[in-house]
């Protein structure tokens, strides 16, 4: 656990927010769609949520082209408002990200749970140790359900999984970006074997 007595916590929230954005390349906040849009002929549409599970200020999970460094950062609740704020579920709270990306090879690389106490003014953040790329693939001209990701402390150990949320994230979507429901949908939700059980470590 990383502690500092400085008057100004919000100095020590950048300094925490820069380094996680560190593992993840140079990761900018993912470019989350708004409503109206009009879908880009030749592009993918993917589509999932990010939710936070336990006791931490926030969840991350990083994307990026296969072979690139660079790429996106989702985020479950940010630091200020919600794209699409997913409510209280099943314990849970996140956001709903839908992204237009080029059709090609991504890769999950990476998650973080960012702890942060403004009252003893400390932070801290859990990633896990090694963690393999995840692959998934975006097409052309369809919408790629990719699933939710449940970043977490649940029952004390940090952990990420990725489960099939569609009966709750796809009626948000639908109602949100009606211009893009005529589009196909695919269920593409990624196998996460990679993340289960991998050691994780506070930084």
């Amino acid at each position: 656990m990383t502690k500092n007595r400085s008057r100004a916590p919000w100095l020590y929230m950048l300094v925490a927010t820069m380094a996680v954005l560190l593992l993840g390349g140079c990761a900018a906040k993912a470019p989350t769609l708004k409503p109206g849009h009009t879908p880009t002929p030749g592009k993918g549409i993917v589509l999932g949520s990010v939710m936070r599970l336990g006791y931490a200020a926030d969840a991350w999970v990083y994307i990026q082209r296969k072979g690139q460094t660079d790429g996106f950062r989702l985020v479950a609740l940010g630091m200020f408002k919600q794209d699409t704020p997913i409510g209280q579920y099943d314990g849970n709270k996140g956001s709903l990200f839908t992204l237009e990306l080029e059709p090609g090879e991504y890769e999950i690389t990476n998650w973080a749970l960012y702890y942060f106490i403004p009252g003893y003014n400390y932070f801290y953040y859990v990633v896990p140790e090694s963690p393999e790329p995840i692959p998934f693939t975006v097409e052309a001209d369809r919408i790629s359900y990719i699933g939710s990701f449940e970043i977490g402390d649940h029952r004390d150990t940090p952990s990420g999984h990725i489960v099939n949320a569609a009966k709750r994230d796809l009626p948000l979507f639908h109602d949100k970006y009606r211009d893009l429901s005529e589009l196909p949908i695919q269920h593409v939700v990624p196998d996460d074997a990679a993340w289960r059980g991998i050691p994780t470590k506070q930084i």
